[in-house]
């Protein structure tokens, strides 16, 4: 697969929950993230060329915030090795000044 990121994503190793907001379900965990783009792995397989609009649940606060919502494209999905969970990858499409700035703290944290 050709990375076409214009951006490098930082690695989350903390437990981080994506929702889908208009189902309200789950979908994965954050696994990396930029302000372009997030990466999650999930038990379902993920609808491609679609878009959704994602709740990042934070562990805790940043920059006062403890959810960041984006709009986002899933571009790719490939399952794992033992094919019972899915890796999904994200363009986020929409995203608000506050979240951009948590994003941009998450990323400068390493």
């Amino acid at each position: 697969m050709t990375n076409n990121r214009t951006e490098t994503r930082t690695t989350i190793t903390s437990e981080v929950m994506v929702i889908d907001l208009d189902s309200g379900k789950h979908i994965g965990n954050l696994l990396n993230i930029s302000t372009g783009g997030l990466m999650l792995l999930g038990t379902d397989p993920i609808e491609l060329d679609k878009l959704y609009q994602l709740e990042i649940q934070l562990a805790s606060p940043v920059n006062g915030l403890s959810t960041i919502q984006v709009g986002a494209d899933s571009l790719w999905s490939n399952p794992s090795s033992d094919s019972s969970t899915f890796w999904t990858g994200f363009q986020i499409i929409d995203i608000s000044d506050d979240s951009q700035r948590a994003i941009n703290q998450l990323t400068n944290d390493d």
